[in-house]
């Protein structure tokens, strides 16, 4: 792969990530009462769908505009190969 489109692959995944962790940040504002724990849990959530975002950049795996972290986890081939491992026994 050309350096040029490798940095730029690198560059985006970065951002994902940096977006990841300042809402991981947020998330683990446990001790501050003024945050409503729904808001908490909104950031969680929105910290595992960008690490996961930067996951298939780095991974150059195109993903459709959602915010649905089980489709997210699915698109990554690896998951999906060994979610398709645990189900197909039991669907025998």
């Amino acid at each position: 792969m050309p350096d040029e489109r490798w940095q730029a692959i690198r560059e985006l995944a970065s951002g994902w990530m940096r977006h990841a962790q300042s809402d991981l940040a947020v998330a683990q504002m446990t001790e501050a009462e003024t945050i409503a724990p729904e808001i908490l849990a909104f950031h969680a959530q929105q910290a595992v769908e960008k690490a996961l975002k930067a996951l298939l950049v780095m991974r150059q795996v195109e993903f459709p505009h959602i915010h649905v972290i089980g489709i997210l986890l699915l698109l990554n081939p690896l998951q999906r190969r060994q979610f398709a491992q645990r189900i197909q026994p039991k669907m025998l």
